[in-house]
Order: C-alpha cells, then structure tokens, then sequence
C-alpha cells in the first residue's frame, strides 16, 4: 500500500485476530490498529491506537492529542474494565492448559499467554477438522495444515443437510454455531459454488475444551445421513 500510496494511511482491524495472535503494533508499521474490548473478553469499549506522527498530522497541540479520538466524555467503567482485560491475559500466562505452562514475568507474560492460548487452539481445530472429515460428506473450507496462522474457525457444509438446519439442531443441543457466507469474496465463491449459500461456521477459543469439542462431532455422527 505505500509503496503505491506514499500517503496513506495503513488502518489494521484486530478485531478478528485479537481473541487468538498478539498484537505486535510496534513492528506491523500501521498508521492506526483499531480493535473492540469485548473481542479479548472484555467490555464493550473501543480502542485505537494509533502512531504519534500521524496522530500530529491533525494536531500539534501534545497535550490535545489523547483528546483527539475521543471528543465526548470517557467511558470511565469501560477504561476501567480494560485493567481487567490485561490482568485476564497476564494470569493466562501463567497457567496451564494441556500441559503447556509460563511464568509470569514483567515484560513478554501476554505474548507468553497468546502462545498458549495459539496452541491450544490450534490442537482444538486439528481435532475438529479431523472428527468432521470422517463423514465423506462433509467439506471443510479450510485446515490448520494448510496454513499455521489460520485462526481457529472451522467452516464446512454437508452435502445431505442443510446448513440452517445443522445450525438449529446444533442449537437445541446446546452448541452454538452460525450460518453465513461471513463476508466472503464474491470471487471465492464464483469458484466454489457449494459455499455460495453460505456454510456453518464453529469459532473455538481458549476456553473451550477436546471434551467439548468431542461432544459436538459426537451429536453430529447421531444425525440421519451425516455419514
């Protein structure tokens, strides 16, 4: 983008990453890295963070700048609750999920905490990629083998059963998942047309567990033709 347009501003959305990859800001060389709270499991607040140069383009006041992106009156118990979203990641760092533990320390603790929970999560899709590709029926649209980055959302669909109705049966058992085409290009799905009614979609976190995730494949074996 910059070497096309020098001027530019670069804007990264981490809303999509921020639950499950560290936000490396100081190295991503983004103009602004915008992001919600309640996506890292905490309030409903937003946050921006942006570079000092740019920032200064449209102020050269420095004490003016923190009132630059927000013009009204701060959200006070929202700021608040974001302490606990630091605190939250800092104690994942020093637990332990699946064997894998850290030490609290003073200064890498959270990234620390963002590679236990990548990979846990990592473990978590392999296990649901593999239960779903035991029925010849179902097609997964990605895997974790294919590229290690992806995020930990597995999206499919079945060639007998509807993709609304995988998603209600999954609904009165308790399992919550969705159904869209989630923003897919439209090129994409010109060159896959069994997406383009949309597909079902599992989105893991940390918290989740290989028992909970077994207990899904398991309901979905149960299903009338799901083999």
């Amino acid at each position: 983008t910059r070497d096309h347009s020098p001027r530019a501003h670069v804007v990264v959305d981490g809303v999509a990453a921020a639950p499950h990859v560290f936000a490396a800001v100081q190295v991503m060389d983004a103009d602004y890295y915008v992001v919600s709270c309640h996506k890292m499991f905490g309030p409903h607040c937003g946050s921006i963070c942006a570079k000092r140069a740019t920032s200064q383009l449209f102020s050269n006041d420095e004490k003016g700048l923190k009132d630059l992106y927000e013009s009204g009156t701060v959200n006070y118990d929202a700021c608040a609750g974001v302490q606990g979203v630091l605190e939250y990641f800092e104690a994942l760092g020093t637990c332990s999920l699946e064997g894998a533990s850290f030490t609290k320390d003073d200064t890498s603790c959270i990234e620390k905490a963002y590679a236990l929970i990548g990979d846990h999560e990592a473990r978590l899709a392999r296990a649901l990629i593999g239960g779903l590709r035991r029925s010849p029926k179902v097609k997964v649209l990605a895997t974790l083998e294919k590229n290690a980055k992806q995020l930990p959302v597995v999206s499919f669909v079945h060639e007998s059963i509807s993709c609304a109705d995988l998603v209600d049966l999954c609904a009165k058992e308790g399992f919550i998942c969705r159904q869209d085409t989630f923003l897919t290009s439209r090129a994409f799905l010109e060159q896959h047309p069994q997406f383009a009614r949309g597909f079902v979609r599992f989105s893991l976190v940390h918290y989740n567990t290989p028992e909970e995730v077994q207990h899904v494949l398991n309901y979905l074996e149960t299903l009338p033709n799901w083999i």
